[in-house]
């Protein structure tokens, strides 16, 4: 009883798992953001030096992790500093902040909750192959999971504007996220190529570690210890 909880538990919480590290370990890594730097030409467009754009970018990562309420980036221009963003960009940055705790909250939960569950499935005395419990969890949560997954990604690939728009909707309660792309820097410096392409590089993460952890399993059979 326990064991079938278990598996039904991880198939669950397998793909959101790894779709909520993919999107973390992206949204805070330094490539992404000089990648759209370049990609976009958004020192030209803003007028804001590369370093600037960095320090930016560094900010507002620091910010998703810290305490603080508003986002503060300011910039130096005749011996001033100002500040980077207007208030209603430093309201919505809240909204975005408590959706990207909420997101890395239920990471480290359910990680802990698999790791509990991995170390039932190793140590526990089981009639069934360990090797084919952890493969079929992989498989069940890709069959949970997969027909609104592949749903998402044909649409985003149709039209992304419209997804894009949808999502908006859908996670946030007011309207501070419509910003002005002539005047507001915020969504200058992340235009929508940015937020599509940094959607696909999730995808191709958690891609890539879901079929790395799905062959790790496999060659499990050669560690007799492990996959009985």
């Amino acid at each position: 009883m326990i064991i079938k909880f278990c598996k039904l538990t991880a198939s669950f919480l397998w793909i959101p798992f790894l779709l909520s590290t993919s999107f973390e370990i992206i949204t805070f890594s330094d490539w992404i953001y000089k990648y759209n730097w370049d990609r976009n030409n958004i020192s030209e467009i803003t007028n804001l030096t590369i370093q600037e754009l960095d320090k930016s970018a560094e900010k507002i990562k620091v910010y998703f992790k810290d305490n603080e309420e508003y986002l503060n980036v300011s910039i130096l221009r005749d011996n001033q500093n100002y500040s980077l963003y207007k208030q209603k960009e430093i309201d919505h940055m809240t909204d975005v902040k408590h959706l990207i705790k909420l997101v890395m909250g239920f990471q480290r939960i359910s990680a802990l909750i698999l790791i509990l569950i991995l170390a039932i499935i190793l140590f526990g005395k089981l009639k069934e192959s360990k090797t084919n419990i952890l493969r079929n969890i992989l498989l069940k949560s890709s069959i949970i999971w997969g027909t609104l997954l592949l749903i998402v990604l044909i649409s985003i690939g149709v039209n992304f504007n419209k997804t894009f728009l949808l999502f908006h909707q859908l996670v946030f309660t007011n309207d501070l996220w419509i910003l002005d792309p002539m005047n507001d820097y915020l969504i200058i410096m992340f235009p929508e190529r940015f937020f599509m392409e940094i959607t696909l590089f999730i995808v191709l993460g958690f891609l890539s570690i879901h079929f790395l952890c799905y062959a790790f399993i496999s060659s499990m059979k050669f560690f007799p210890n492990y996959s009985k």
